[in-house]
């Protein structure tokens, strides 16, 4: 999901990549009830056909027949634009649209607090870049459960991810492009050379016929020019994404060939755009592996220890110059972002274990629906509802914290060495230390059993 404010009108420009699955024959449903009434509908005009016509009408009768599962196409890919006026008045909208449709990916204004848009969309990834000035700014929100890294871009209203998807790299983009600056079209090259699948989302103020846009500025012109030169696809071509106009200026860029999407404008009128909902159905991420990062920060100082001298030889010669030291320091951070990420390995588990019981979770369930309800109408009958459930649910958390407890302290005091151990073990993450042999009296036992005999006359006694 995109958000980008824009002017002192708290417009917000919002996008939002979400869930749904891939156009393939194992994913689709043949209707046969739809299939035997065509078929006893237009029976005599097939008997009318020669062979090899009637064969070739039939397939395309099958053809007609087939039609994907409408929750498998809920868990592909898909990205929501969104232009939202005031923030802060119209949230209940986005948490409306962000419930039905499942995002991945928001874009939101920098003016809003990181705090505020957590609250917001608690369960996203937060990455934030500023604009030319306190109005502009965009946010990627990137659904958690879809592994993702910030990608460092020089270049305000300019937001990078990569996301991972079934072992496919893709970078996300989110672009906002006033109509008083330049297109950033050298930071739209150097991602487009360095990513194999990429997908730019943006109001970029661009106005040309190449996407059946019915007015052509200078922004359509240049962009028109670099998008035959890159070879990419303007997916929405066509789709009026402006109250104001019949124009097309937010587009949704990408490699992905058009028919391989499906687009779709949402019927919210809180802003002067239409939003707008993009499915890509050849990324299903409804078979995504379950991935959890693991980041070997043991390698963190010693990389910085490398390039140490590095580091001292460009500060000085930053200080010693007229070059920014503010720049010098924006490096550094983009160098440790780098760094953090190329440390961190995604590893594939089998199964994700809930920390919190099924009882809890379906409270919590329920508390969210609460909080929706509040957002949408804040009476005082649904404050009190919310109030009430919540300290339910605190309640029922100490009662589980302090069930766990319990069930500690009894496996600690349990007769049964292997739930002994099991236990203890959960307290002390070393790895056991390795040995060949242990000396009893000045007597090494080095085979299995001797050893094991030891240790038993050891704790007898």
């Amino acid at each position: 999901m995109t958000l980008t404010r824009k002017n002192r009108q708290h417009k917000y420009h919002l996008q939002i990549p979400m869930s749904s699955s891939t156009y393939s024959t194992a994913q689709m449903q043949f209707n046969d009830h739809k299939f035997s009434m065509l078929m006893n509908r237009h029976q005599h005009e097939l008997e009318s056909f020669s062979p090899h016509q009637k064969l070739l009408a039939l397939d395309i009768l099958k053809d007609l027949c087939w039609a994907r599962n409408i929750d498998e196409l809920s868990s592909c890919l898909t990205l929501l634009h969104f232009n939202i006026f005031h923030f802060y008045s119209n949230q209940t909208d986005l948490v409306s649209i962000v419930q039905k449709h499942s995002p991945t990916i928001n874009e939101l204004g920098t003016v809003v607090p990181t705090k505020t848009i957590k609250q917001s969309l608690f369960s996203y990834n937060i990455y934030k870049v500023e604009g030319t000035n306190s109005h502009d700014g965009v946010v990627l929100a990137i659904d958690k459960k879809v592994p993702s890294s910030h990608v460092p871009v020089d270049q305000p209203n300019f937001v990078a991810a990569q996301i991972l998807v079934n072992g496919t790299q893709l970078l996300i983009s989110s672009i906002y492009s006033p109509s008083h600056e330049r297109l950033p079209l050298s930071e739209m090259t150097k991602r487009v050379n360095d990513y194999k699948n990429i997908i730019f989302v943006g109001d970029l103020n661009a106005k040309h016929a190449d996407w059946e846009c019915p007015q052509i500025n200078p922004h359509g012109t240049k962009l028109a020019a670099w998008l035959n030169e890159t070879k990419l696809n303007v997916l929405n071509s066509g789709m009026i994404t402006s109250l104001r106009s019949d124009t097309t200026i937010d587009l949704i860029i990408s490699n992905i060939i058009p028919e391989a999407t499906e687009n779709v404008a949402l019927p919210y009128r809180c802003s002067d755009h239409f939003p707008i909902v993009t499915k890509f159905l050849e990324y299903s991420t409804t078979n995504n592996k379950r991935l959890v990062p693991r980041t070997y920060w043991n390698l963190f100082p010693f990389f910085l220890t490398v390039l140490q001298g590095e580091l001292r030889e460009s500060l000085i010669k930053n200080s010693n110059g007229t070059s920014d030291t503010f720049g010098w320091f924006q490096t550094l951070e983009r160098l440790l972002s780098a760094l953090k990420s190329r440390i961190t390995n995604w590893t594939q588990i089998d199964m994700k274990h809930p920390s919190i019981p099924q009882s809890l979770r379906v409270l919590l369930k329920h508390k969210h629906y609460l909080q929706n309800r509040y957002r949408h109408n804040k009476t005082e009958e649904n404050r009190l509802r919310l109030r009430t459930w919540n300290s339910i649910i605190m309640k029922e958390f100490k009662a589980v914290k302090k069930k766990n407890w319990e069930d500690f302290i009894a496996n600690i005091a349990s007769p049964d060495p292997s739930a002994f151990w099991s236990t203890v073990k959960k307290l002390n993450k070393k790895k056991s230390t390795n040995f060949q042999g242990i000396c009893e009296n000045n007597k090494i036992h080095r085979s299995s059993n001797e050893i094991i005999d030891c240790l038993t006359r050891h704790f007898a006694d």
